[in-house]
């Protein structure tokens, strides 16, 4: 499979892109809370920044692709306005919540275990492949409480559900080493990909951190583009893909 990462700005990439080539785009944009205090997280207008993002997703994606795109719950009024202006659909029935095991504190406020992801398309007739059994492992990735039972389950990953429960990587014995403060999971990752996309599609990362949507991406047979701005970030998400047993990681956790 093809793989493109570059350390650039995604916006100057784009440029170069084809109008109606990437049938999935799946990314965890910057959120606009000022993200401990990172630069790359800061907006004087988080709204025209989402308007200048959004316009060129909708450039790129086909009818039938898909934009899957983290974001922050406390910005879900000026993210919702910039979807429906750039004249996109928010699939309500669609949005997924992702329980974190480890919340952003603050000394203000209780902490943040959530995060959303919002799955944004031009029409009505999107990919869906509705594979809601994927994952093969013998790892507990996490646990829930039954609240009715008063027990301690392990929940079911499914396509389907309202809320995935993962914990974060480092959790994840050597298999997802976390080097990135918001590095998302491989296997929701690969969820994603495989449900909203098709075998030799492009899926597209424009703010790709770790990288671990580039290797999730490969693992669905898939081919990648993906930029890093940040030249230390995109160094180590280039030395973890090139070291990444894609192999092991098959044959434990994918059917």
């Amino acid at each position: 499979m093809d793989y493109q990462f570059y350390n650039e700005d995604c916006f100057e990439r784009m440029k170069k892109m084809e109008d109606n080539s990437i049938p999935l785009i799946l990314t965890d944009i910057p959120y606009g809370i000022d993200f401990q205090s990172k630069k790359w997280d800061h907006f004087d207008d988080y709204y025209s920044f989402l308007i200048k993002l959004l316009s060129e997703f909708k450039r790129l994606i086909p009818e039938n692709g898909a934009i899957w795109m983290f974001c922050a719950p406390t910005m879900m009024d000026t993210i919702n306005k910039a979807i429906l202006d750039s004249g996109l659909i928010n699939n309500l029935d669609f949005w997924k919540s992702i329980s974190r095991q480890k919340g952003r504190g603050s000394k203000k406020k209780p902490k943040s275990q959530r995060e959303d992801i919002l799955l944004i398309t031009k029409s009505d007739k999107f990919i869906f492949n509705n594979l809601s059994d994927i994952f093969k492992y013998d790892e507990t990735v996490t646990n829930t409480l039954d609240i009715t039972k008063g027990e301690v389950v392990r929940p079911v990953f499914n396509i389907n559900d309202k809320v995935f429960y993962f914990k974060m990587p480092y959790y994840l014995s050597t298999t997802e080493k976390m080097f990135h403060s918001c590095q998302k999971s491989i296997l929701l990752l690969y969820s994603l990909i495989v449900n909203f996309s098709k075998e030799n599609d492009t899926v597209f990362d424009p703010f790709a951190g770790s990288g671990s949507c580039g290797i999730s991406t490969l693992l669905a047979n898939r081919n990648f583009i993906g930029c890093e701005l940040d030249t230390e970030m995109y160094n180590k998400a280039l030395d973890w893909k090139n070291k990444f047993n894609f192999k092991s990681y098959k044959e434990t956790f994918l059917k």
